[in-house]
């Protein structure tokens, strides 16, 4: 694994009744994304799409990634429209906090890295709203003691969580009963 603009991460699942796709985006707009959603367009059509970028698009690129990062933005949700089934659910997390030291891994100063991932968050937020998909509020969830060292990676506990919230929310989109438990896990 690596950090760099070139990082990829794909995940599949699937079962008779599913097939669920899990992409890390480093950009919301590249050949790297045409190419998923040709993968889309071909078959077989997912059920679930859970997307998220935001953090290197706003402080990777260059002195107006913010504003890029919003036209690409438009620009890849009508694309997934385009693409995607209207049957596909298309879940939007929004990134988890980061902190000061994130500014480390800029090629360009951007003072207020924090507070532009929380700009970031909001507009792909909306925008994700208007384009009917299903929006997920990490950066609310993952409490900004579950980062590590480097102030922009979190530990197990917030990836743990964040898979807790993901899969809730998708039984609760697809009508999955579940089994209430006596004793509730505690922790987070």
């Amino acid at each position: 694994m690596h950090n760099g603009i070139t990082y990829r991460e794909v995940r599949h699942y699937r079962t008779d009744h599913h097939l669920v796709r899990f992409y890390f985006l480093a950009c919301v707009s590249s050949e790297y994304i045409e190419s998923v959603l040709a993968n889309f367009k071909q078959g077989p059509q997912p059920d679930a799409v859970i997307i998220n970028s935001c953090i290197w698009d706003v402080i990777r690129y260059h002195e107006q990634s913010l504003e890029m990062y919003k036209t690409n933005l438009d620009h890849l949700f009508i694309r997934l429209t385009e693409v995607l089934s209207p049957e596909c659910l298309v879940i939007w997390n929004m990134a988890m906090p980061v902190g000061f030291k994130a500014g480390e891994l800029l090629k360009y100063p951007i003072p207020n890295v924090p507070w532009d991932i929380i700009e970031g968050n909001f507009y792909s937020a909306t925008l994700a709203d208007l384009h009917q998909f299903d929006v997920i509020d990490m950066h609310f969830r993952i409490e900004l003691h579950f980062r590590v060292k480097d102030a922009t990676h979190s530990n197990q506990l917030a990836h743990r969580k964040y898979t807790c919230v993901l899969m809730t929310h998708i039984a609760q989109a697809w009508g999955v009963q579940q089994e209430q438990q006596e004793d509730e896990a505690v922790g987070y």
